[in-house]
């Protein structure tokens, strides 16, 4: 059986990476000058769509990262490389936001992200123990 590989799926899943972050630092970019965006009405028309909004973008975000760094991890396979440098990101972006006035620090948004990025993290255990198992 041949073996189901998301790197061969996305021809350069680094690049996916860079560009989905180059959107969300386009969605900071516009909360933190207080300007409007058709995400931002979409959002608050949903329950809970603020936290829903935060765990998709970095979930997705740690996902793709992932793959781009070719599921590598740091002493432990739990330990995703991309999973810990979004987990960075999403968490100095979130403490950033006490310095702009239209911002606020919220805890309820870091734990939104913390719980993408774990989503997203086990998404590549499944996908790395899937690859492992059919490459034997």
């Amino acid at each position: 059986m041949k073996c189901f590989h998301p790197l061969q799926v996305l021809r350069h899943p680094a690049s996916y990476a860079v560009v989905f972050f180059g959107f969300i630092c386009w969605i900071i970019f516009l909360a933190d000058s207080g300007r409007e965006s058709v995400f931002f009405t979409f959002v608050e028309q949903l329950p809970l769509g603020d936290k829903l909004g935060h765990a998709g973008l970095f979930g997705v975000l740690a996902l793709l990262a992932n793959l781009g760094f070719g599921l590598r991890y740091l002493k432990h396979p739990a330990i995703q490389l991309g999973s810990l440098a979004v987990l960075v990101f999403a968490l100095g972006e979130e403490l950033t936001q006490y310095f702009f006035p239209q911002r606020t620090m919220d805890l309820a948004d870091a734990a939104a992200d913390i719980f993408g990025i774990t989503v997203a993290t086990l998404i590549s255990l499944w996908i790395r123990r899937k690859n492992t198992r059919l490459s034997r």
